[in-house]
């Protein structure tokens, strides 16, 4: 990966080795809103309102304005993509935008989102030398899939890298907190650091968080309370979300956005014309297979198990499915509609209801 400052379009890359210049702008989420969602004001570094900013702009390269605090300007008037995968233009256009903005990812599987997390990590990482990143993800075997792909992909060095994981000791975690820059762990684990009372966790030195499989980022799952932690007491940081399936509804998607403070959303799917270079086509068969006489005679006896509940709550008009299409997943969707709607309009029946689901 080498620096060029003369490449000013995408297609340039697909034929010199070279990284594109870029004008710099520094993680500025400082305002709140009237939806409590942060307002993004990109603000370009080369302005002389912002040069005057330093103490002495000739003797220190980081920024000690609170804005900008560790932001290395001999290294910020530019950003690394690698040119040693084959190019695709739909990777790049959305890691150029998660640089600068909040951005929730929407990707099918298999289709880059660990790319683009491990390419924009590795630039917040070189922008800020005393700053931290951190990938969250809901299992360690997926936290530690990452760790492989970010040293793979861009080479973020294994000396400045720690998995922090719930077997380690407090003490332990704190000092690899205090000591190293780049972590990989799971959200429960980073959101008990965050409440320690010791409050050694470094937070002011935050720049960016990475959000595996953000969908889950709803109610109280540990993603939404990092991030409302980190943003109580650092408004100056960059999010990535990355999400295949990011809700069934636009209640559960816009519930993501505002829990993540996301202001940009990138979406592709199978057929986005950007993407379809990249997909290989399925070949789908349909193949029908008898139920054996053991399942058939066990699904028999379920169903009259959950047959006196579901009866109750077709009667009450709250749940309209046949009983014996009834999956948990329909249960759960169904149970979480009435809770909601209960906040607008309490049902003569609701206890009852709501033991039946």
């Amino acid at each position: 990966m080498a620096q060029n400052a003369s490449i000013d379009s995408l297609d340039d890359i697909e034929n010199k080795s070279d990284v594109l210049n870029q004008t710099s702008y520094s993680l500025h989420d400082a305002s709140t809103g009237q939806n409590d969602l942060f307002e993004l004001n990109d603000v370009e570094l080369l302005d002389k309102s912002v040069t005057d900013l330093l103490d002495d702009p000739y003797r220190m390269k980081l920024r000690r304005n609170s804005n900008y605090d560790g932001f290395d300007q001999s290294l910020g008037d530019s950003w690394i993509y690698p040119v040693n995968y084959p190019l695709r233009r739909y990777q790049f256009t959305i890691t150029e935008a998660a640089l600068f903005k909040n951005t929730l990812v929407v990707l099918p599987t298999g289709l880059g989102k660990t790319f683009i997390a491990a390419v924009v990590m590795y630039n917040i990482y070189r922008w800020y030398p005393t700053g931290k990143v951190i990938f969250m993800a809901p299992t360690r075997p997926l936290v530690s899939q990452q760790i492989e792909a970010c040293y793979r992909i861009m080479g973020i060095p294994r000396s400045d890298t720690a998995e922090v994981t719930g077997k380690q000791q407090r003490q332990k975690r704190t000092a690899l907190w205090l000591k190293k820059r780049v972590f990989y762990a799971t959200p429960q684990v980073v959101l008990a650091d965050l409440e320690s009372p010791e409050q050694t966790f470094p937070v002011q030195q935050v720049r960016l968080v990475v959000i595996d499989e953000a969908h889950k980022a709803k109610g109280r799952y540990a993603y939404t309370d990092v991030i409302r932690l980190i943003a109580e007491r650092n408004p100056f940081f960059r999010v990535l979300a990355l999400s295949a399936t990011p809700g069934r509804t636009l209640e559960d998607v816009s519930e993501v956005i505002k829990n993540l403070l996301i202001s940009h959303v990138e979406v592709r799917w199978d057929n986005s014309i950007d993407v379809l270079p990249y997909v290989f086509r399925k070949d789908v068969r349909t193949i029908v297979i008898p139920l054996g006489q053991t399942i058939v005679r066990l699904r028999k006896e379920l169903l009259q198990l959950v047959n006196p509940y579901l009866q109750r709550l077709l009667e009450s008009n709250v749940f309209m499915r046949y009983p014996g299409m009834v999956t948990p997943g329909m249960l759960i969707m169904e149970q979480k509609r009435f809770r909601k709607n209960a906040l607008q309009q309490r049902h003569p029946n609701h206890s009852a209801i709501s033991a039946d689901f």
